[in-house]
């Protein structure tokens, strides 16, 4: 059972988060505005209603353009991104896996 007291910690920047059981390796929301794709492009994602998933889009063209991946970046690091268990959007580390 998990000690709900315990810190749990941003997998980027180590700064402390909620405890998630379920998502042991998410980044915090200061480190989810750093993601970018493998070029460097800022992106976002949001859940999509219709089709009950997560879409990534590029945040710097107005408007957004779509990011067609899962997989995203803060510098070297590799992340992906997945719809949370009550909706919105959870992004996690990928160990091991580089830009």
């Amino acid at each position: 059972m998990k000690d709900h007291n315990q810190p749990q910690y941003c997998s980027h920047c180590q700064q402390a988060i909620d405890l998630s059981g379920r998502y042991p390796r998410r980044i915090c929301n200061d480190c989810y505005q750093l993601l970018t794709d493998k070029e460097g492009r800022a992106i976002a994602y949001v859940n999509d209603d219709f089709s009950d998933s997560v879409q990534g889009f590029y945040t710097d063209v107005n408007p957004p353009v779509p990011y067609d991946s899962l997989t995203c970046y803060i510098n070297e690091s590799a992340f992906r991104a997945e719809e949370g268990r009550f909706g919105g959007v959870v992004v996690q580390h990928l160990p091991g896996v580089r830009k």
